[in-house]
């Protein structure tokens, strides 16, 4: 067999696996109360996203018609194909999410801990193995039937995935927050209701948000990362003159690798399902990174068979140790920025952070954000280290590997961090449809098993998003370096327009995750004065004889979702677009490079200090300084939780989904610019 057909075959396996997962997952039961929630909570979570993937896909067709006439047909059909395979992956997510939360929420009612943890898991899962199956195996079908002469038609489909995910993940960002902050405020601060009290007409927002925000949004994320950091080492292979397709092969050994990895994984968690529900994901965790180590070196010893030394030295790759070091890094970096962000978000400064609210909201903030600001530097170290060593090992294609040895088991990364978002989905359900104190406490405890255990895949995803980003501006200068035609390729800072190209760059994800912040503060507030109006005006609400019109609220932050993705969407559009075409691709590479400073900063300080801030809010929770009043420290910390939910939420994840959007846009585009660079340089217009 070829390693294309075997990817192929891999990727089928995991589907199927998929499929048989979801079976056993509907067929669990449901109580009769938690089921007639669970199908409003469906129904309007999927009216929610056919309004904003119908949005998207106008936007969608019309740069789809742009690229029929400016590239080519197989351009515009491969973006559309990416295009429509992210908006799948959605409504796959979403699907999972509403029929897993509700069994949770009833397993933990019913059967117990253990019982609850595994449906989970295996929800989670079903998301995992299908964005894993679908990406690669989308992959091997472009290889097959796209002309390896013309590879802009695969840079296509890369930026199909990118732009959906980008909109869709600031949307949901916006909706999701804006209800999770105005709930919050208004039940406990104005009315003294706890949290997802069925009473608050904003809990059914904030439940719809939570599937299509920190669910799918995740999904919709690591999909990006996943087929972003295979494209970026397929382009970089074109580059490469000596066993041009050989190198193509490499990427696809290593995915098919940590997806048989990641199905292992999942089969492993049934076995130690019934231990402490930290040592068991923690082990499949790790389980299934030594996996892959082992099955990629045997699949890579497999694959460069051809290749001798001289072969390998004579583009710039360190022989065959080359390629598994810079393999090794990717997984060592991951493992370490995991490790690194599970200390920031669940250790000493969590409690320091703890601490600071004895004093109030203020000290809350200010350590928060000190905490955030810190705990970029050691991941920033980390993923330099090790481009620099994967660069040494194996040039600019050793980044790529380094990217997809990062992402490779992206399956199983989400299967750990799903599993949070679904114990968290199913306490509110718990809690909304009163199943009682143990149910909820086992729920909640779910919650705060991943508390030690999803910042490493929480780290995990945030370093693979940041390792693709990069992979992706090395594919745009490898690229645009064999392009004939363009010259003397040279970023020379000495030249102003470099530096203007670097500062706009550097501009671009400052001003959208300012942008996104006030567009989040400015839905909480609509739908903030929208249920305090209820609960002044609806005779016997807060006595819970009166349902809460939650229609109102899911109809203020779903226009305030669909009206705050514009401005950004078009930013992040249209800005490469300027600059590669008014000052050319040196000036491009150079922006780019500012968009990936200083956006990987921004979203690690965001990420981090938004997670640090929800887990010292579930730190106090179990009974943190009991010597300080509770009802005061609660106060404190739930103003940084709010604060810290679109930190990390709304404006982190659409700058990690900025850096990575940016360079695929870049290169997409890149014939084009060369015709006009040709132009230029007949006009000697530089």
């Amino acid at each position: 067999m070829t390693v294309l057909q075997i990817a192929a075959l891999a990727s089928l396996m995991a589907g199927a696996m998929a499929g048989i997962l979801f079976w056993l997952i509907a067929r669990k039961p449901v109580g009769v109360e938690i089921k007639r929630l669970g199908d409003l909570l469906q129904r309007e979570t999927l009216r929610y996203f056919g309004k904003e993937q119908l949005i998207i896909l106008g936007v969608g067709l019309v740069l789809g018609a742009v690229f029929y006439r400016v590239l080519s047909p197989r351009s515009a059909l491969a973006f559309l194909g990416g295009a429509s395979l992210s908006a799948l992956i959605g409504w796959i997510s979403i699907q999972t999410a509403t029929r897993t939360n509700v069994r949770t929420a009833h397993a933990a009612d019913r059967f117990g801990s253990s019982r609850a943890l595994n449906v989970a898991f295996l929800g989670s899962s079903v998301m995992g193995l299908c964005i894993a199956s679908l990406g690669l195996l989308a992959i091997v079908i472009l290889l097959w039937t796209i002309d390896r002469q013309q590879p802009a038609a695969i840079w296509s489909f890369a930026l199909g995935a990118s732009f959906v995910t980008f909109f869709s993940r600031i949307a949901r960002g916006i909706f999701t927050k804006s209800a999770d902050v105005s709930s919050d405020m208004t039940g406990r601060m104005h009315a003294g209701i706890p949290e997802d009290d069925p009473r608050n007409p904003g809990v059914i927002a904030d439940s719809v948000g939570d599937s299509v925000g920190d669910f799918a949004g995740m999904g919709a994320d690591l999909w990006e990362s996943y087929v972003g950091a295979l494209i970026a080492a397929l382009a970089i292979s074109t580059t490469l003159r000596i066993d041009k397709a050989q190198w193509e092969l490499i990427p696809l050994t290593l995915a098919a690798s940590g997806m048989v990895a990641s199905m292992l994984g999942v089969l492993l968690m049934q076995l130690f399902r019934a231990i402490d529900a930290q040592q068991a994901l923690r082990f499949v965790t790790h389980a299934t990174l030594v996996l892959f180590l082992g099955i990629s070196f045997l699949g890579l010893r497999w694959t460069t068979a051809g290749l001798s030394e001289d072969v390998l030295g004579r583009v710039g790759i360190s022989g065959f140790w080359g390629l598994m070091g810079a393999i090794w890094m990717g997984v060592a970096s991951s493992l370490l920025v995991g490790w690194l962000t599970k200390y920031t978000t669940s250790a000493t400064p969590v409690q320091t952070i703890a601490r600071a609210s004895e004093a109030g909201p203020a000290t809350t903030i200010i350590t928060g954000l000190g905490v955030g600001l810190q705990s970029a530097t050691l991941p920033a170290l980390v993923v330099g280290v090790g481009i620099y060593l994967a660069h040494r090992w194996a040039g600019l294609y050793g980044i790529a590997l380094d990217a997809v040895g990062m992402s490779a088991t992206v399956a199983m990364i989400i299967a750990v961090n799903g599993t949070g978002s679904l114990g968290d989905n199913a306490s509110g359900i718990v809690k909304m449809v009163g199943l009682g104190p143990e149910a909820y406490r086992i729920t909640l405890g779910l919650k705060h098993h991943v508390f030690s255990t999803t910042p490493i895949g929480k780290g995990v995803a945030l370093g693979s998003a940041i390792l693709t980003a990069l992979s992706m501006v090395a594919a745009y200068l490898a690229v645009v370096r064999s392009m004939p035609g363009m010259g003397a390729f040279s970023m020379d800072l000495v030249r102003p327009r470099m530096w203007t190209a670097l500062a706009i760059g550097g501009m671009i994800p400052f001003f959208i995750a300012g942008l996104t912040m006030k567009m989040v503060g400015k839905a909480a507030c609509e739908m903030a004065r929208e249920i305090r109006r209820q609960f002044h005006e609806i005779a016997g609400l807060l006595e819970g004889k009166v349902v809460p019109d939650s229609a109102r609220c899911l109809s203020i932050g779903t226009r305030a979702s669909f009206r705050g993705m514009l401005i950004p969407g078009m930013v992040a559009s249209f800005s490469p677009l300027i600059i590669g075409f008014s000052m050319g691709a040196a000036a491009l590479g150079c922006f780019l490079f500012g968009a990936l400073l200083t956006g990987i900063l921004l979203s690690l300080t965001m990420h981090q200090a938004g997670w640090a801030w929800e887990n010292a809010k579930k730190f106090i929770d179990v009974g943190f300084a009991p010597h300080c009043p509770q009802g005061m420290m609660q106060d404190a910390i739930m103003l940084g939780d709010m604060v810290g939910d679109p930190f990390k939420g709304t404006s982190g994840a659409a700058i990690s989904n900025l850096v990575k959007l940016l360079p695929v846009l870049g290169l997409a585009l890149l014939p084009w610019i060369q015709e006009l660079n040709k132009l230029w340089r007949t006009w000697n217009f530089w």
